[in-house]
């Protein structure tokens, strides 16, 4: 069983990458953040990091980061994974290209250093990056 001080790290990490997220998106694209920003340990399990999630075509919904990144040592790799999500929620608001493919999206992940989908490996539960594919 996690000890309680644990979970509070996690809340801590969540609540600072969430004000973060608020001055990014204000600062590079002049956006709000409108959705909420949550840890699922689902994640992982469905082969990605991190996902933004629209409710339709519309409206974008939440953007959740696999729980195993909101730790002290993963937290580099956290904001890493969020900026790419963040990328994704500011390009679809601004009704732009918001796709993994999109040459625009390539453009904006490399000019805010974040990682290209793929980028990170996971082996016995310790993540590395790989080379950058250009």
């Amino acid at each position: 069983m996690r000890k309680w001080w644990s979970y509070l790290i996690v809340a801590l990490i969540v609540l600072t990458e969430r004000c973060f997220a608020k001055q990014f998106l204000r600062t590079q694209y002049g956006l709000e953040l409108t959705i909420p920003i949550y840890v699922s340990t689902q994640i992982l399990q469905k082969g990605s990091l991190g996902i933004f999630v629209m409710k339709n075509t519309y409206e974008p919904s939440y953007i959740a980061i696999d729980a195993s990144l909101a730790s002290i040592q993963n937290r580099q790799l956290f904001r890493r994974v969020l900026v790419h999500e963040l990328v994704h929620y500011a390009l679809f608001v601004q009704q732009l290209p918001f796709d993994d493919d999109s040459p625009l999206f390539h453009k904006e992940i490399l000019k805010h250093g974040s990682l290209l989908s793929g980028q990170v490996a996971i082996e016995n539960g310790h993540f590395s990056l790989l080379e950058k594919s250009s």
